[in-house]
């Protein structure tokens, strides 16, 4: 196990550097569960030093590189992560017993600071962290509040079992790629956990804010999960109420919610709590993008990368919020940088891919770094939409169709997208696939059962604008011009104000009843919002716009932004 250590490299008054800790840990337990346990003691280690203000801790993620090479050179690993000091050692399980060895090493003279070995039983080895924390603390001269010190050597729970499980649904959780499957898998595990320590504050926080992404990302009609991720955000604060977790699980849900002041008073309280940790100012950051609060989102980023200069997600999530603010030169380097770390990740390579077409248009250079992803690898069906998204962007609509019949699943994200839509069913792909090649009769065929489901939910939910915008959508593209209207004109009604992206959504809508002056007025709007970033070359490609082409004006914007 290697820990690292180290005041942080930034100038300012000797007295008021900060500390640094980071840790590529390895083991040597004799199964999978023991290696989940011994690494679970360098996580709660980097999390319970990341809870001490006068420190300042690398994540174990970005260290992991380091943590098996036999011969380490320290001052360089110093020197690569910008800490000054290493805590090395090793974790082994043996039986009911763990022994642990570390020592803390200053990389630039390779002086050995302090050291230690414990051995203890199973159960009494899940408090070490607090030791260890403490010990590292101290031998830095690191000065702890009485409440850091409390929160440090606070134990996470007295159940071994309950333990491992939480640390096989984190290392689900914290996997560079993004999936359904992964989410849902970590899900049970942390419920596993619960069941057998109902009392595992940490486990019913990170429970909380997995229900919370699976509702973002998979399931937004699942109101019941929602509702699960506020109740056990708000179990972990009853039982703890300084877990930095459960205000940030609690944050995530306000964003789901749409309640900003709870958001941003849960964000500062889990950063308070947690002032040195990559996830906690990550995951702020994510939520400041959904917010539009880009300065501070931007600010957190750059913390987080600070903290974890080797973690794919960090780069790759700052990225696309550089994306979104039109830096295209720094969200390249980026997105570069996150895919140079994680190679094998399909959904950043996606993402990367369809950055291309907005940046450039080059469809071939999209297709180039798209055929690098991993063979055999489609959760979710992100691939197998943005490989369709490629295609119909070059309006090769067989390709299209061949990619989207070989595809096994039965929902994938809506195509033209970039394989970054709603899960929708795999006829509602073909059916935008049938209409815009202009086989209307079969496009019809395909969005015909999704008809029934949207208007059985728009009559249950008279006032939703959403539910109201589906079935205008759905009767557009079965060729119903009257009653897509009149959903419009009711729309309109209930939705005074409109974000761009709904803006755009409606123009879709008006451009395929043929109605194409209110449909550029609708894109017109979002061009003219200054905080709206453009990127002509999607309007330019996409077959979504091709009876807009015969406007005027619409021709006139492309001709004026140039790839």
């Amino acid at each position: 196990m290697v820990f690292v250590v180290s005041p942080e490299a930034e100038s300012g008054p000797a007295d008021s550097v900060e500390k640094h800790c980071c840790s590529p840990a390895g083991n040597f337990s004799d199964d999978k569960a023991d290696a989940f346990f011994a690494d679970g003691i360098q996580d709660d280690v980097l999390t319970s030093l990341a809870k001490i203000k006068d420190l300042k801790v690398i994540s174990r993620t970005s260290v992991m590189s380091y943590r098996d090479k036999a011969a380490r050179n320290l001052k360089q690993i110093g020197q690569e992560l910008g800490v000054a000091n290493v805590l090395e050692g090793s974790v082994r399980r043996v039986k009911d017993r763990v022994l642990v060895n570390v020592q803390l090493i200053d990389t630039a003279t390779d002086q050995h600071l302090w050291a230690e070995r414990y051995d203890r039983t199973l159960a009494d080895s899940i408090t070490l962290q607090g030791e260890l924390a403490s010990e590292i603390a101290r031998a830095l001269q690191a000065t702890l509040s009485p409440q850091e010190k409390a929160r440090v050597q606070a134990k996470p729970t007295d159940n071994p079992e309950a333990y491992v499980a939480y640390l096989r649904g984190l290392e689900l959780q914290s996997r560079a790629d993004f999936s359904h499957e992964a989410f849902r898998s970590a899900l049970g595990f942390y419920k596993q956990a619960l069941a057998l320590d109902p009392g595992f504050v940490e486990a019913r926080a990170r429970l909380s804010y997995v229900q919370g992404v699976i509702y973002q990302y998979f399931e937004p009609a699942n109101n019941a999960l929602l509702a699960e991720a506020r109740a056990n955000a708000d179990d972990a604060l009853r039982l703890d109420a300084n877990s930095a977790e459960g205000h940030l699980s609690l944050a995530l849900w306000a964003l789901l919610s749409n309640d900003k002041a709870t958001a941003r008073q849960e964000l500062d309280a889990a950063g308070r709590l947690l002032p040195n940790d990559a996830f906690v100012a990550m995951t702020a950051a994510n939520i400041q993008s959904n917010y539009g609060w880009q300065k501070e989102a931007a600010a957190n980023y750059e913390r987080a990368i600070k903290l974890g200069p080797r973690e794919p997600k960090i780069f790759f999530n700052y990225g696309v919020l550089l994306n979104e603010m039109g830096k295209v030169a720094e969200a390249r380097t980026a997105l570069d940088r996150s895919l140079a770390l994680d190679p094998d990740s399909f959904y950043m390579r996606i993402y990367r891919a369809w950055c291309e077409v907005r940046w450039t248009g080059d469809i071939a250079r999209a297709k180039a770094i798209l055929a690098r992803a991993p063979p055999g690898k489609d959760p979710d069906g992100r691939l197998t939409s943005a490989a369709c998204s490629l295609a119909l962007a070059q309006r090769n609509f067989p390709e299209a169709l061949r990619l989207l019949r070989m595809f096994p699943g039965e929902t994938l994200p809506a195509v033209g997208h970039g394989g970054f839509a709603m899960q929708l069913p795999k006829a509602h792909s073909e059916g935008l696939i049938r209409l815009w090649s202009g086989d209307r009769e079969r496009a019809y065929a395909c969005f015909n059962e999704e008809r029934w489901r949207f208007e059985a939910t728009a009559a249950e939910n008279p006032t939703d604008a959403s539910a109201c915008y589906n079935v205008a959508y759905v009767s557009t593209m079965m060729g119903w011009k009257e009653a897509a209207l009149a959903e419009i004109a009711r729309l309109l009604d209930l939705e005074k104000e409109m974000p761009a992206e709904e803006r755009v959504n409606l123009a879709e809508v008006y451009t395929w009843n043929g109605e194409l002056d209110l449909a550029w007025q609708e894109i017109a709007k979002t061009l003219s919002d200054p905080e709206n970033v453009i990127y002509a070359n999607v309007y330019r490609l996409d077959p979504r716009w091709d009876p807009l082409r015969k406007n005027p004006r619409f021709q006139k914007f492309l001709a004026t932004h140039k790839p």
